[in-house]
């Protein structure tokens, strides 16, 4: 039986997934080399401008190269649900002008956007379920 389509599909199995690297015309030439060294190349593709608004449900990613920190909050910022963002970086100054620059629900450093994706914001096991279904109980009811 197929969830209703209000409802998100349960995860694959861990394996099973494949992700995509969506990637603008600089991120991609950058990746290139290093995806066709290593086999995965397939799992490169063309950003196009829908992806920087999607939200894959998945391990995809949309990357893309930016000159500054200014762009890269620009266009988060032209991007944003407000969930949770992201940055990787050493220095500390960048951190902090990054963190300063979001309004969103989470900022992460140095860690993946992944970690807000579960119960920590509402979305637990529960969340692949049928709105009026009984949710599960712990073994003790």
């Amino acid at each position: 039986m197929s969830p209703p389509p209000t409802c998100r599909p349960p995860p694959a199995p861990c394996g099973t997934r494949t992700p995509s690297l969506h990637a603008d015309p600089t991120a991609h030439r950058i990746l290139t080399e290093a995806a066709t060294t290593a086999g995965r190349d397939l799992l490169l593709t063309q950003a196009t401008e829908a992806d920087w608004d999607t939200e894959y449900g998945s391990l995809d990613l949309a990357v893309r190269v930016v000159k500054s920190l200014e762009e890269a909050i620009d266009h988060i910022r032209a991007h944003t649900t407000g969930h949770t963002e992201a940055v990787l970086a050493q220095d500390v100054s960048v951190i902090n002008d990054f963190i300063a620059g979001m309004d969103s629900a989470a900022v992460m450093v140095n860690a993946s956007t992944r970690f807000t994706d579960g119960g920590q914001l509402g979305w637990g096991r529960a969340g692949h379920l049928h709105p009026e279904a009984p949710r599960p109980r712990p073994p003790w009811d």
